[in-house]
């Protein structure tokens, strides 16, 4: 069924290119015009700023995950690995999680998570964390990702997600790892070297304005209509 319904269409708009990479390789048609499109990252221009640690009750810097809690977003190796990290550092930070949860978290003073926030307290906990990380290995696109890179944050994910390995790699806004040495060293230079963290952080809103402006899409889109669609002969 999917086999014929990618190979008919006038054109396919992708969310980035892991994901056409991904559909080439499965159902072979890079004969169909297709054109990288994504979506525009949404934050108001006027975001009401809170005291997210008062708020919140966190009492000390943090670094944030948002998304769904389970087996396919963040493992249980993941944890054992920020515990590993933040039980050695003489630093106090927390790991602070935001989402609905359909894992067991492990209990730690090292842990803290939020449960579900609405978008306000959610974009205030992004621009206060130190970082954002995103250990999914299952990724189309990872809003939450262009939406750290939107508010200046650097972003730590896995190298085993294509898309957001992508994103690290053309934006230069964050670290991606694959073992324990590349985990603890990506954390040393995020939590540990604000300089970096800024400059990293610029990248990512310089990656953001250049790709995923709203501007930049609607004409990916109005090019394609207006020259693929109304004229399909060309």
């Amino acid at each position: 069924v999917f086999e014929s319904l990618f190979n008919i269409p006038a054109c396919i708009m992708y969310n980035t290119m892991a994901e056409k990479r991904l559909v080439n390789r499965i159902f072979k048609n890079e004969s169909i015009y297709s054109e990288i499109a994504g979506t525009w990252v949404d934050i108001p221009d006027n975001l009401p700023e809170l005291d997210i640690k008062a708020k919140m009750k966190i009492n000390c810097d943090y670094i944030l995950y948002v998304g769904r809690i389970d087996d396919f977003k963040i493992t249980k190796q993941d944890f054992e690995w920020v515990l590993k990290y933040l039980q050695k550092i003489k630093k106090k930070i927390k790991f602070v999680l935001v989402g609905n949860s359909y894992i067991q978290i492990p209990a730690s003073e090292h842990i803290m998570h939020l449960g579900f926030v609405d978008k306000i307290t959610k974009f205030n906990l992004i621009k206060q964390s130190v970082f954002l990380f995103q250990p999914s290995r299952f990724e189309s696109l990872s809003m939450v990702l262009l939406e750290a890179f939107s508010m200046g944050k650097p972003v730590l994910v896995h190298q085993d997600c294509e898309v957001m390995k992508d994103h690290i790699d053309q934006s230069q806004g964050g670290y991606y790892y694959n073992d324990y040495a590349g985990f603890e060293y990506a954390f040393d230079q995020l939590a540990g070297n604000e300089s970096l963290n800024k400059s990293l952080g610029r990248s990512g809103k310089m990656y953001i304005g250049k790709n995923y402006s709203s501007e930049k899409i609607i004409a990916r889109f109005q090019h394609v209509i207006e020259n693929r669609i109304s004229k399909p002969d060309n």
